[in-house]
């Protein structure tokens, strides 16, 4: 079995990309796409489309992101995932995450007018029968 893609992130202490460790990753990761993890998040918010340049410019297919802390509700920050997003400008892909469900992942893609999304609850499994 082999593998399409890794999933990983680094920053500094200073929570900016740690450009060193990163350069070394990307490389190990040649030919996989690469998702930069929800790390992205502690970045400061006026540093981050900095970083989705440097992001892109090195190779990263997508972001991980939950659009601000983790202790809010993913709609609360629909505003910042749109500017992600139209910042990004297809670059790259914004890959919004973190209290995405099965309930509301299709309404969250449309409103950031996103194709993909990253949830652990986001496939309705029919009820088991134990008739």
């Amino acid at each position: 079995m082999g593998i399409d893609g890794v999933v990983f992130g680094c920053l500094t202490p200073n929570n900016w990309l740690d450009e060193e460790a990163l350069d070394r990753l990307i490389e190990a990761a040649e030919g996989l796409q690469i998702t930069f993890h929800m790390a992205f998040d502690q970045i400061p918010t006026t540093q981050q489309f900095e970083a989705i340049d440097w992001l892109s410019e090195h190779g990263i297919h997508r972001i991980l992101t939950h659009g601000g802390p983790r202790n809010t509700a993913i709609n609360e920050n629909l505003e910042q995932l749109r500017k992600l997003v139209n910042y990004a400008n297809q670059r790259l892909t914004i890959l919004p995450g973190g209290g995405v469900t099965v309930d509301n992942a299709e309404e969250l893609a449309k409103q950031i007018n996103v194709n993909e999304v990253h949830g652990t609850k986001i496939i309705s499994l029919p009820e088991e029968n134990n008739d």
